[in-house]
């Protein structure tokens, strides 16, 4: 009897450990298959407990002339909506967003100079003043919404850097399948005008935004030092930069990064440029140094199928 009696405890223990292991088998299945979605939960949740900016973009009299031409132009919606190129980035430290800092008595919003006032120098001219820490409210869209990095996601830090900027003008987010989806949709639009998609220039990139987005007063400015950038994000404008992706020496990346990179600049400290890059899954309030983006900043050069680093531009909506 004691045998048994012994052999059945045996049994009952095997057994609750059989169902405890299936039970967390069971549960670590339905965190990977709704991983994504997990994801994007905790992200707004985080989002929602930050303490509201200091200045909105709407009190900044955000894209006057764009948001109307956006509103008429919305981008396309599918039915039924309600690795990065090269350098697969994966780990790294992630940054942390800074709040503006209101401008001071005489400054601009969008569509002025940008400045948050001016101060009397030498002679009595007059010097431009810039906020010391900008930041706006640019929805982040990584190239790879689900991690896939297939031939296309590779390849596509320009369309996602464009829908960052279209979702600011509309003042939305989205979520990891409109992400994709309308990834895909700014690939087959590339691909009927230009014949490809991979490794656009700078001024393709705008009359992409232009056309197909309706970001009609898109635009390619030079940019001569760090100030210029700095310039249009104090006035309430997000800036796509092109770059050398090995120049910008994220450690995300693989390879030392890819060779031609696009990512949007949506504010900065005084050191330092806070970024939204889609090509690492850690990009949204990534921060380079000045020193940096200035060093990267480099357009496509479809001649030579490499990037020419003596040219520097941006891409603003006015």
């Amino acid at each position: 009897m004691e045998r048994h009696r012994l052999a059945g405890n045996r049994f009952r223990k095997s057994a609750v450990l059989a169902l405890s292991a299936a039970a967390v088998l069971s549960a670590a299945a339905v965190v990977f298959l709704f991983r994504h979605d997990i994801s994007d939960a905790w992200r707004h949740w985080r989002v929602s407990r930050i303490p509201p900016l200091a200045v909105s973009v709407a009190e900044s009299d955000p894209f006057e002339p764009a948001s109307s031409s956006a509103q008429a132009n919305p981008l396309p919606m599918r039915e039924g909506e309600g690795g990065p190129e090269e350098g697969l980035p994966e780990d790294g430290p992630h940054s942390v967003t800074v709040p503006v800092e209101s401008p001071s008595e005489g400054g601009s919003g969008m569509g002025g100079s940008g400045a948050e006032g001016g101060a009397e120098g030498e002679n009595g001219v007059a010097v431009e003043v810039l906020p010391k820490r900008v930041t706006l409210p640019v929805p982040m869209v990584y190239q790879a919404p689900f991690g896939v990095w297939d031939a296309q996601d590779e390849d596509a830090c320009e369309e996602a850097s464009v829908l960052m900027i279209r979702g600011f003008v509309d003042g939305r987010e989205y979520t990891r399948q409109e992400m994709a989806d309308r990834i895909s949709d700014l690939v087959g639009y590339q691909m009927e005008k230009f014949g490809y998609f991979e490794s656009t220039t700078a001024e393709q990139t705008a009359l992409v935004m232009r056309e197909f987005l309706g970001l009609e007063t898109a635009v390619v400015l030079p940019v001569n030092s760090i100030d210029d950038i700095r310039r249009e994000l104090a006035a309430g404008r997000p800036v796509i930069i092109p770059a050398d992706g090995k120049a910008l020496k994220n450690p995300n990346f693989r390879n030392g990064g890819p060779v031609y990179h696009m990512f949007v600049a949506k504010g900065y400290t005084e050191t330092q440029i806070i970024t939204n890059d889609p090509g690492t899954r850690r990009g949204e309030s990534w921060l380079y140094a000045n020193e940096t983006v200035m060093s990267a900043i480099a357009d496509y050069d479809l001649a030579n199928h490499g990037v020419d680093s003596g040219r520097k531009v941006m891409i603003v909506v006015r």
